[in-house]
């Protein structure tokens, strides 16, 4: 798994922290998203978004036998016992503790040469100012991707721990020797005036087919993607 790691630090520096930074009142702030209204399928490539995603044949993954990461920030999810929950980047020294853990497998996918995906969860690591409060989770998510290294595919209103929240799906076009990129979906809401997200991304050993894929519905993963979010709990009282 050192190689999806290797991924996973890049997706906590460039992805994650560019969004918790959008609500740090000392941080550079990224630049505007295009536009912060919703996005026709038949615009620019740079702003190629659709306002919701199609609809999936998947099959629903079975969470019977699933583990729970409790997470001291107030929040839990589940998780396939074959996955394993990680703090990177001296965030915390377990996952249970840090403000963005990720979760990450199946085990054994590299050697296997199956896709593998990894997850981020962000926690809201502090309370937001007056003009951060001020921001709807899509106005935050949109400034958060809104620059050159990212395109913008979809975006849609979405449920994160039965808060509403928003969602976008995007390609980040640098992505270590994938030929045009990666696609992510990201999910955030607003909580106690706290901002919480949770990012989504597959990789496999055929890059280029992977690097083609413009929807999650593409992802073999999906179904466990899905799963995952549906179970994510607030659990501060």
């Amino acid at each position: 798994m050192l190689k999806l790691a290797v991924s996973v630090v890049v997706v906590l520096l460039l992805v994650g922290v560019a969004l918790l930074i959008t609500h740090h009142p000392n941080a550079v702030r990224l630049s505007p998203a295009p536009q912060a209204t919703p996005i026709s399928a038949g615009q620019a490539p740079t702003s190629e978004a659709q306002t919701s995603a199609p609809a999936t044949t998947q099959n629903v993954a079975d969470t019977s036998n699933w583990q729970t990461l409790n997470n001291k920030h107030g929040w839990s999810v589940q998780y396939p016992p074959s996955w394993q929950a990680e703090s990177v980047g001296g965030d915390a020294d377990k996952p249970e503790d840090a403000f963005q853990p990720i979760l990450q497998g199946p085990k054994g996918c590299n050697e296997r040469g199956g896709e593998c995906g990894s997850i981020q969860l962000g926690s809201g690591w502090r309370s937001l100012d007056s003009r951060q409060a001020a921001l709807s989770a899509k106005e935050a998510l949109l400034e958060a991707v809104g620059d050159s290294r990212f395109i913008l595919l979809q975006q849609g209103e979405a449920v994160l721990g039965g808060q509403p929240a928003y969602f976008v799906v995007y390609r980040m076009k640098l992505y270590g020797g994938y030929p045009n990129g990666v696609i992510f979906k990201q999910v955030e809401t607003k909580y106690r005036n706290h901002a919480y997200f949770i990012v989504f991304n597959e990789e496999g050993k055929n890059r280029a087919v992977v690097s083609a894929i413009n929807s999650p519905e593409g992802w073999a993963l999906n179904p466990i993607f899905e799963a995952i979010l549906s179970s994510f709990k607030f659990t501060a009282k």
